[in-house]
């Protein structure tokens, strides 16, 4: 057999067979074609473990600069035990890694020099990817000899950005940069029609929990609509509880805050206002209304997938509008108790819908081989 270049598959090369002590030489490249250098703007984390024992890291390196003086590669790196790694380097395209045999001997408890070890990857714009090309979860890979070899790993960068060109309207826009095909689903979890009120006024009565480490406070929020029915969900407000951490379980303390923003869903109020909803619609075909979902009405619940998305290294973008409905913008209540009872307050809708409720998931899928 020649100690040439081996071609093996489309993803998987080695260049050299013969490598005395326990040592490989690593040309990782990405699929977009960045060559990771110990200067390339974006980190990626080298790590071998024995095989059969993902458990234990032998060995985990950065594949880029750290801080060290003008021309003096500073490449850090972690190892199982003190004296395992001999050497790691870059040079002409390869990262080096030497484990010291007799230590690795130690440590395993049977001949090192011979040993594969599981290479994985790790770092930004890119998946895990355990040697040849095992990104999803589960993977297992292959047993990677002692020896030169050129490493391809995919390319994954999955960003949304947000966007508001009214004040009742959020834009998110979800753009997959993919070297590998993978699947995408549009999630709606536990939907309701929330909207941003800010309220001048609110009273809030503050308890203990039942272990005494924090507080728990009753939002008082009256003459809204006789008729009708709101749901303010558990948050935190931008009202701090009381500084003084609770000291006995009898105890209660009431404060008033203004200008509190609080994600609320009103339902129909007969006479003066429709229930709020969301109308959520898509770039890619999904349209849907949240409706008002009170005491009678569970969450709304729902799953879109778009099926099996092709490989592109320029990247789609899946564009999700949630506009909110509502017939006024906003509403009178009253809060507080005592002296501090405030009646005729005018809670204002803000900056709405809450796209809590929804998620882009993208999952990648298994690539083809030849």
């Amino acid at each position: 057999m020649s100690d040439h270049a081996i071609l093996l598959d489309p993803f998987l090369q080695i260049t050299d067979l013969s490598f005395p002590g326990w040592t490989w030489r690593l040309r990782i490249q990405r699929d977009d074609g960045l060559l990771y250098t110990p200067a390339s703007t974006e980190g990626l984390a080298i790590r071998l473990y024995p095989v059969g024992q993902d458990a234990l890291c032998l060995f985990t390196g950065q594949a880029t600069l750290q801080e060290s003086p003008p021309g003096e590669p500073n490449l850090a790196y972690e190892a199982a035990l003190p004296g395992l790694v001999t050497a790691f380097v870059w040079q002409d395209d390869y990262y080096t890694i030497t484990l010291d045999p007799a230590v690795g001997l130690t440590l395993l408890g049977r001949d090192g020099p011979s040993r594969s070890c599981v290479l994985v990857t790790e770092g930004e714009r890119t998946l895990q990817t355990v040697f040849p090309r095992g990104y999803q979860a589960g993977a297992v890979g292959e047993p990677l000899p002692p020896g030169t070899w050129a490493v391809t790993i995919p390319f994954w960068s999955v960003t949304t950005a947000t966007s508001y060109p009214d004040a009742v309207t959020a834009d998110l826009a979800t753009t997959v940069c993919s070297s590998v095909p993978y699947q995408a689903t549009e999630q709606i979890r536990d939907g309701n029609a929330l909207g941003w009120f800010v309220l001048p006024r609110l009273g809030i009565a503050w308890r203990p929990n039942t272990t005494l480490t924090a507080w728990e406070g009753l939002l008082q929020i009256d003459q809204v609509c006789s008729q009708g029915e709101l749901v303010i969900p558990r948050q935190t407000p931008n009202a701090p509880p009381p500084a003084t951490p609770p000291s006995d379980p009898g105890q209660r303390i009431f404060q008033m805050y203004t200008d509190v923003a609080l994600l609320i869903a009103l339902g129909p109020c007969p006479g003066q206002w429709s229930g709020t909803a969301i109308e959520l619609s898509t770039n890619f075909g999904y349209h849907t209304t949240i409706p008002f979902c009170g005491s009678s009405v569970p969450p709304v619940q729902a799953d879109f997938a778009l099926g099996e998305q092709a490989a592109n290294l320029a990247g789609p973008t899946f564009v999700r509008r949630c506009r909110f409905q509502w017939d006024r913008t906003s509403f009178a209540y009253a809060t507080g108790e005592g002296e501090q009872y405030f009646t005729g307050q005018i809670a204002t809708l803000s900056q709405s819908p809450s796209t809590y409720f929804e998620q882009f998931v993208v999952q990648p899928l298994p690539e083809q081989r030849n």
